[in-house]
């Protein structure tokens, strides 16, 4: 969940971080500001999180679970 006073870290270093480990296969990101935009990174084939696309709502391929983009947004 991003917030204003945290957005710039989130999607730097946070994001730096947690796309060195190996083993995460996704990363979501989530503004709780309007438009309450929601980002998904996938680790490609290469190894490197591309930004996925997220139209529909959340779509977590490694845990197989979907959800729709209002039901994730309801509690903001």
């Amino acid at each position: 969940m991003l917030s204003p006073s945290t957005e710039e870290f989130d999607r730097n270093e946070k994001f730096a971080i947690y796309a060195a480990i190996a083993s995460v296969e996704e990363l979501v990101l989530i503004d709780s500001q309007p438009p309450y935009g929601i980002e998904i990174y996938r680790r490609n084939a290469a190894g490197t999180l591309i930004k996925a696309d997220t139209a529909d709502g959340l779509d977590l391929n490694s845990l197989d679970f979907s959800m729709q983009r209002d039901a994730v947004l309801a509690g903001l």
